[in-house]
């Protein structure tokens, strides 16, 4: 039984702040499709929050640094999904894959 939740998502691509917005995640595995950057409301933001699976252990600590890098003095980030083959807007694969973001 797959599990959904509804929150806040801020996309991070590299150590780049793109943006935010609501989208339901899945805390299951990777989507088959993967999700790809969009412009929506002049802000860049995931397609498909649901493509991700959850971030692998070995990459935790990577993912919590780059979310962390929106931390503000009244918010803070953290990873909660990850998909290896998340795209950029033109559709190309990004190294290292894609992490969602959430307030903590």
């Amino acid at each position: 039984m797959k599990l959904f939740a509804m929150i806040a998502v801020c996309v991070v691509s590299g150590a780049v702040i793109s943006g935010c917005s609501v989208a339901l995640v899945s805390g299951g595995s990777e989507g088959d499709v993967p999700p790809r950057l969009a412009i929506r409301d002049n802000a860049k933001t995931w397609n498909n929050g649901a493509s991700f699976g959850p971030v692998p252990i070995a990459l935790e600590s990577d993912g919590d640094r780059i979310c962390s890098s929106m931390n503000s003095t009244d918010k803070q980030y953290q990873a909660v999904g990850y998909h290896s083959k998340a795209q950029d807007l033109d559709g190309s694969t990004l190294p290292g894959g894609g992490y969602l973001c959430v307030k903590k």
